[in-house]
């Protein structure tokens, strides 16, 4: 409640109390790259990552300066992190691959196409991982796919939202996910069982 962490387009991140931010000084953590998308499983831990190099970067927001980039999407088109524990992340990328990780020690991970299995590859825009044997993603054609990030296998796109980009998602449980489009919609879904949900007007289209 007393410390955020937000990244950039130009490789910095910037620590802030939320309710007094002062005039926080943004620290260099990935030089001359596009910082995408920041997760935080503690208050001493942050994983980012970049779009066009495939990087990820871990450091601590309190001490950033000794952060160290580490190569793990040949693809380089990085979108979105998602770190259920400190000892695993999950990103995911424009070509419908995912990739998980230990950020401490990220080595060679695997890169699983998850958004493949269906025509057109979808351009993976977010992910959330509300444990750590249970990852959603959504893409941009409305889809949805739910799987298990040590064991994700080829699971199966499932539309949500009508071929809408979908940009954004949060899951506060492994039973309930929302996600909104770019056009001002939100759709509310049970991952492992999605079904037909509504989407929902939430900014009058704007």
């Amino acid at each position: 409640a007393t410390q955020c962490t937000a990244v950039d387009f130009s490789g910095q991140e910037v620590t802030f109390d939320p309710a007094s931010p002062g005039t926080p000084v943004p620290t260099t953590i990935d030089p001359g790259n596009e910082l995408r998308s920041v997760a935080c499983p503690s208050a001493s831990q942050c994983t980012a990552i970049d779009y066009y190099a495939g990087q990820e970067v871990t450091f601590n927001p309190t001490s950033p300066s000794t952060a160290t980039p580490a190569p793990i999407d040949a693809t380089r088109i990085l979108t979105a992190v998602a770190c259920p524990s400190t000892s695993q992340c999950t990103a995911v990328d424009g070509f419908g691959n995912e990739v998980t990780f230990n950020p401490a020690s990220p080595g060679t991970p695997n890169l699983v196409g998850i958004d493949n299995a269906t025509n057109p590859i979808g351009s993976l825009d977010a992910v959330a991982c509300p444990s750590v044997s249970q990852c959603t993603a959504v893409d941009g054609y409305g889809r949805e796919i739910t799987f298990d990030p040590a064991s994700p296998g080829v699971p199966t796109p499932e539309s949500i939202d009508a071929g809408n980009s979908l940009q954004a998602l949060a899951c506060p449980s492994t039973s309930q996910c929302t996600a909104v489009d770019a056009l001002g919609s939100e759709v509310t879904f049970n991952p492992t069982a999605p079904g037909t949900p509504t989407p929902t007007q939430t900014n009058g289209g704007s």
